[in-house]
């Protein structure tokens, strides 16, 4: 009976072909990137001799070198009509953009202008909030989603200056006026309102007949607001919006327009509710870039 050796039964790994190496059955070698495995014994027979040889394996195609391409930190590797291609990095606030004949990307500096969000805050059980930042550009202020720790409030703004934020009595004139519907959406009141002058801050929601913001589950209150500050011309700031408050399901959309009786260079804008504190909400401020 015939005796197999099992552990003869396998490749022989013999590393790079040498032509005065012999070799046997099942040796295998490598070739200008390529692998080859002996299928009859031999010595001196190169492995494009197939007599003697089975290629087993064939080499890919090689791979660029991105090195040699990428040369700098930022740098991004895109392909044109002949190959890959290096696009150095953009300087600060640039935008990656396609470029005019849409075949490759490149980087572009913004056009002046738009608006730039130049100070947040968010509430949390705060007693106000105040945003700084304003430069005396057409401003847009923004809040989200406020309410009050305790029900039945009216939300408030007045301005500031480098020396702090308005305490007189009688620094603004405004108009609030606005609809009322309840949870079914039928308006129960509207083009209603009232004007004050001389008052110390702006209402941007009201009490009866509008509605205040209340604090249960789906209440609160949202607004817009544009300022108009020109410090070139002593203009006195002025602010227009709109908010809608939510109070036991009851919803008032509120207009507002106040003037600060008075110029002053406003650079901050405080937020609060009146006798109250803010449970929760955010606001945002952004200023017009003029070109």
């Amino acid at each position: 009976m015939a005796t197999v050796n099992l552990g003869a039964i396998r490749f022989n790994w013999k590393g790079a072909y040498n032509n005065g190496t012999a070799y046997v059955v099942d040796d295998v070698v490598s070739s200008a990137g390529n692998s080859y495995i002996c299928i009859l014994a031999s010595t001196g027979n190169a492995v494009s001799n197939a007599t003697y040889w089975s290629i087993m394996s064939s080499a890919g195609t090689d791979g660029t070198d991105l090195t040699s391409t990428m040369t700098t930190q930022g740098d991004i590797l895109f392909r044109d009509g002949s190959g890959l291609q290096r696009l150095a990095k953009g300087t600060a606030a640039q935008s990656l953009t396609m470029n005019s004949g849409a075949t490759a990307p490149e980087w572009t500096t913004p056009a002046a202008g738009g608006w730039t969000l130049i100070g947040s805050a968010t509430a949390s059980t705060s007693s106000s909030i105040t945003v700084t930042g304003l430069t005396g550009l057409p401003a847009m202020i923004v809040g989200r989603g406020l309410k009050p720790v305790n029900n039945d409030k009216n939300l408030k703004m007045r301005l500031g200056d480098s020396s702090g934020i308005d305490s007189g009595s009688s620094d603004y004139s405004m108009g609030l006026y606005g609809i009322v519907a309840d949870s079914n959406g039928t308006i129960s009141e509207g083009a209603v309102g009232f004007d004050n002058i001389n008052v110390s801050a702006l209402e941007m929601t009201g009490s009866s007949p509008l509605g205040n913001v209340g604090n249960s589950s789906g209440d609160g209150v949202s607004f817009t607001a544009f300022m108009e500050d020109s410090r070139g011309s002593n203009q006195y700031p002025v602010i227009h919006g709109t908010a809608v408050a939510t109070k036991s399901g009851v919803t008032s959309q509120h207009t507002y327009h106040c003037q600060r009786n008075a110029f002053i260079s406003t650079d901050r804008i405080e937020f609060w509710f009146h006798g109250d504190t803010i449970a929760s909400g955010s606001f945002y401020v952004y200023e017009l870039a003029i070109t």
